[in-house]
């Protein structure tokens, strides 16, 4: 045949030669209906280009990318499979079809891909691996990456690894479903399945075999075929009232494997498989002792069993005695698990013949498990719990929650060292018994929990689980696996949790759950958001005074006058930095110059701070130095502060009140509860110094020399809402030491 064709089929992908008697030639044409795609075909009518009927919705699903054709549906007749790697909305999609007509082909059987992005259906290949005239469809998606585990764990997932899938027709169910996944090495970027296809029988042994690329990783997989047979196993107990429901008094029951082989005359007649039963597994799996082990001892019971093809009822192994360790079973919630491991023992006098054929396999491939191609069975038995005939226990537990915080605040945490804040729990159960009952507390990881105190019996147990670096969670058990929360109980509980290291925050969430391993048909009641208010709050002490308080002029020759601010934080939140603001201390102190001459200055200027300081700038232009010797008992210490390169200039500020005086300014941070500031000024002073100012302006009668201190603290201190009132200063701001001289008196304050 030759074909020979110039019209445009919309960037063939793929072409199939079916090698009918009609000798008909397929191309895929993913670009035809605005890239709904299609299908060319070359026969001995003609030529035909065929599609679904136009839908907008299908553009770009790429129909035709990939192609190929089969006897996939068991009817003896030829299909197209249609590979549409951008179908059902990005995943993937593969479409079993027949053409009708001329310009129109009908969809038979539709599979879809898993994960958007995998281009599932960009690759087929149609191979009968039984050699029973019946092809099995193989589909790659090359760009699969595990993408469906990230909720569960991102490192499991491996970008473009690749994965395959096996479609066929199942006589058993009538219908076309999948059989079996395939990975390769589950290495990131290797794009297993980008290319297949089936080489013949390549290892002689009467199957046809399959060959898989994996570019990204320079191999090609070679999966041998094998054929295989249909089995249902279950497992049987002596449980009956109610059935695998273990009662209060069952001390032992039996166990049997069973098995139910269906297959066609090419089948072998009968089988011999071998079974393991594992008891119990889900204990073990968790490093717990089983509660239930077999007659001997043992945790395990294995054996073999002959099956025959096309017996109607189960064909079941022997009796297996198990007993329940009544000591051991501290939780009646998890069911027992019993997991049954079984193959196809090949050996002789049996209907295999494996020198003749290939020995077959049991198909235990399952879409609808969570391991599809497992080769083994689950069974889980129950225990008997108080909650009616059904064993199901409906519960409906009810949460509240009251926040109580320190200092008295009735809706704000305030913080500092004393920071703290406790929960009153009520809980109530409304309905059927609940097991496992949990109260979870989720907070930032800076709350932590001090105790709890049960008003109820039993007592409530509390356990703190610290997360990671931002979260941590309380756990309280209520009630456990063995003995519920029963209808009708009330638990009244506090719990306490310390704060002192909360940081500066405006708010944080506290996430308070009630969990339980019962049915609780009313999850609104469990879940409660507490937003908890954060302030800073300080009550500051903020004081002056004078030295010498009075003196004759004419009489009193003044050495030094001094002038002292105290500053106090009694709390209870510590002043600290909070984005780069500090507490701000300014100190305005008053000058007399006259004819370059100093009448009045300050000779000294100290800050006494505490050792806990952390913090202490006053500026580039004051030069600090610490006063040795001058500590309180180690718990303060004194910087004197002088300005850099002073300029003498005449002037008469000796009223700070009125401005134009010398100032400096300080930031120190943190300043703790009952911490203290302290500034000292001294001044020297001439005893003249009212004549000669007097000479300078005739208008002055008196003369009042007053210093000007102010502290600021950052703009996250609650000062507007403080705790006491006795000592605070609305505006933070003193006037200190006004020395007056009048006629021959003067008073220092």
């Amino acid at each position: 045949m030759s074909v020979r064709y110039t019209g445009d089929v919309s960037r063939s992908m793929s072409v199939r030669y079916t090698g009918d008697t009609d000798e008909t030639m397929l191309i895929g044409a993913p670009g035809l209906r605005d890239a709904s795609g299609g299908i060319v075909e070359f026969g001995s009518d003609g030529v035909k280009i065929a599609s679904e009927p136009y839908d907008q919705e299908r553009n770009n699903d790429y129909f035709g990318y990939a192609l190929t054709s089969g006897k996939f549906l068991g009817d003896g007749a030829n299909y197209i499979a249609l590979g549409g790697p951008r179908g059902n909305s990005g995943t993937g999609q593969v479409k079993i079809v027949k053409l009708v007509n001329s310009s129109h082909y009908e969809v038979q059987e539709i599979v879809n891909g898993e994960e958007p992005g995998s281009y599932f259906g960009s690759v087929l290949c149609a191979v009968d691996v039984d050699n029973k005239n019946r092809d099995v469809l193989v589909v790659g998606a090359p760009f699969y990456g595990n993408l469906t585990q990230i909720n569960i764990d991102v490192n499991n997932i491996n970008e473009d690894e690749g994965k395959v899938y096996v479609y066929g027709y199942d006589s058993t169910s009538s219908m076309f479903k999948e059989l079996q996944q395939l990975s390769g090495s589950n290495t990131k970027n290797s794009r297993f399945g980008s290319a297949i296809c089936s080489p013949g029988d390549i290892n002689n042994d009467g199957a046809l075999d399959l060959v898989i690329g994996a570019p990204g990783s320079d191999s090609v997989v070679m999966l041998k075929s094998s054929p295989t047979i249909s089995m249902e196993v279950s497992l049987k107990t002596s449980l009956v009232n109610p059935v695998n429901v273990i009662q209060d008094d069952d001390e032992r029951f039996a166990i049997q494997v069973c098995f139910k082989y269906t297959g066609d005359k090419s089948s072998p007649p009968d089988v011999i498989v071998n079974y393991t039963v594992f008891i119990d597994n889900s204990m073990t799996q968790q490093g717990i002792q089983e509660r239930i082990l077999a007659e001997d001892g043992s945790y395990t019971v294995a054996g073999d069993k002959k099956v025959i093809r096309g017996y109607e009822i189960p064909q079941c192994s022997t009796n297996y005695t198990v007993v329940v360790q009544k000591y051991r079973v501290k939780d009646i919630v998890t069911p027992v698990t019993f997991v049954v491991k079984y193959a196809i023992k090949h050996q002789s006098g049996t209907g295999l013949n494996c020198s003749e054929s290939p020995c077959p396999v049991i198909s235990a491939f399952d879409a609808k498990r969570q391991v599809p191609d497992a080769d083994f069975f689950i069974e889980k038995i129950k225990f008997k719990k108080d909650c009616g005939p059904d064993n199901i226990c409906e519960t409906d537990m009810k949460l509240n929650v009251d926040p109580k915080y320190n200092y008295g605040r009735p809706d704000t945490l305030v913080r500092g060292p004393l920071a703290g804040f406790h929960l009153d729990v009520n809980v109530t159960n409304l309905r059927e018994p609940s097991y496992g009952t949990v109260l979870k507390v989720d907070a930032p990881y800076y709350i932590s929990y001090l105790k709890v105190k049960t008003y109820s019996l039993p007592a409530v147990r509390c356990s703190p689980r610290n997360i990671n670096e931002t979260k941590s969670i309380l756990e309280c058990e209520l009630s456990d696996l063995e003995q519920p929360f029963v209808t009708s109980r009330v638990d009244r509980f506090t719990i306490y949790f310390e704060a002192r290291h909360t940081p500066v925050v405006n708010t944080f969430d506290v996430n308070i759950n009630l969990e339980t391993k019962s049915v609780d048909i009313n999850m609104s009641n469990n879940k409660r958001v507490l937003q908890m208010k954060v302030e800073s709050s300080a009550d500051i002490a903020f004081e002056g005074f004078g030295n010498p308080e009075l003196f004759v002029t004419s009489k009193t020759k003044v050495d030094k006058v001094t002038h002292r601010f105290d500053f106090t934080n009694n709390g209870p939140s510590i002043l600290e930095s909070h984005m780069g603001s500090h507490s701000i201390f300014t100190v305005k102190y008053p000058s007399v110059v006259i004819d370059q001459k100093s009448i009045l200055k300050v000779s000294e200027l100290n800050f006494v701070v505490p050792v806990e300081t952390l913090y202490f700038d006053c500026g580039s232009s004051i030069i600090k130095t610490i006063v040795p010797g001058s500590s309180r008992l180690n718990s303060t210490r004194t910087y004197q502060l002088k300005q850099r390169d002073e300029a003498i200039e005449n002037g008469l500020n000796y009223n700070c009140e009125s401005g134009g005086c010398k100032m400096v300014e300080c930031a120190i941070s943190p300043l703790g509860v009952k911490a203290f500031v302290t500034v000292k000024l001294s001044y020297d002073m001439d005893v003249d110094i009212l004549a000669k100012v007097k000479r300078q302006s005739s208008k002055v009668e008196s003369l009042s020399v007053s210093s000007v201190a102010t502290a600021s603290m950052p703009p996250n201190i609650g000062l507007t809402t403080p705790l006491s009132h006795s000592a605070f200063v609305s505006r933070n701001r003193i006037i200190l030491s006004r020395l007056r001289r009048k006629s021959q008196y003067a008073r220092h304050r």
